[in-house]
């Protein structure tokens, strides 16, 4: 009767430390949905009607920030995300939108340069080499939009990037003091892009707790 009893109060103690477990991974994920999803509809909300897709509605401004992305991607082929950016940033400045044109993005010094990278796709498709500032420093996206400000004393500018990382540029640029719109460059398919998505939707919510909880 003993062994029975122990062997039935293990059994309990079990299924009670499962059902604890369970209920805090529900918790957790619930937790992170909602983190995520007020992130998601925090952004957007900022970004209202500060993101453009057609030339002739975006504002005369002095300078666009040109976020870096990777030129090659881990395939060994040209990113998408690069060309796409680099065109659109080579549109907006032979449009008379802009005059100058801040190449933000990584540089290791010496063996990985993004700003460089960008210089020599615009340089390409004829954008004068004294229009375009390099900004090495741009590790993430909230580093950019900061040395904009502070770097090249830049208070409103034309963000350049895809819609779902411009409007976290523009969140961020506009708790930075930066007056701010985007042209947005061409997409891929979600069904191509989703990783990338993905991993957005995180920066998203790091991108509100940069600016609530620093």
């Amino acid at each position: 009767m003993a062994t029975h009893n122990g062997f039935e109060r293990e059994r309990w103690s079990h299924s009670l430390l499962f059902k604890i477990i369970s209920r805090s991974l529900a918790a957790l994920l619930v937790l992170a949905l909602l983190i995520l999803g007020g992130s998601a509809l925090t952004i957007n909300l900022f970004a209202m009607g500060r993101v453009y897709n057609n030339i002739t509605q975006v504002p005369n401004y002095r300078v666009a920030l040109v976020l870096g992305c990777p030129p090659v991607s881990v395939n060994g082929r040209a990113n998408f995300y690069f060309t796409s950016r680099m065109d659109t940033a080579a549109r907006l400045y032979h449009s008379g939108r802009v005059e100058y044109l801040i190449l933000s993005g990584s540089s290791d010094g010496k063996y990985y340069d993004e700003p460089k990278q960008m210089k020599k796709a615009l340089l390409a498709q004829g954008v004068p080499e004294d229009r375009l500032w390099l900004d090495r420093n741009g590790d993430r996206t909230l580093m950019s939009v900061e040395r904009a400000r502070r770097h090249f004393a830049v208070n409103q500018m034309v963000i350049v990037s895809q819609a779902f990382h411009a409007k976290r540029a523009l969140f961020l640029a506009r708790h930075a003091g930066v007056e701010a719109v985007a042209f947005i460059a061409p997409d891929l398919p979600f069904s191509e892009g989703w990783r990338i998505r993905t991993r957005e939707y995180l920066a998203w919510a790091r991108a509100i707790a940069d600016v609530y909880l620093r």
